[in-house]
């Protein structure tokens, strides 16, 4: 057998082409978003915002 054959029936062996489950997918898109969310909504704070912007003046 030769490298190109070993790959090539490599390839097909994982009946679901090496794709996640639907369920972690969809798992994995709400945890994404929900970190985008609370990092977002963190923004809203007067206090987190006067002290992003101190530490980035304190830089200069």
């Amino acid at each position: 057998m030769t490298a190109s054959q070993h790959s090539e029936s490599s390839l097909h062996a994982d009946p679901e082409g090496g794709r996640m489950k639907a369920g972690a997918r969809i798992g994995l898109w709400i945890a994404a978003c929900s970190a985008l969310a609370a990092v977002a909504l963190m923004y809203l704070s007067p206090h987190l915002m006067v002290e992003l912007a101190n530490r980035v003046w304190a830089c200069f």
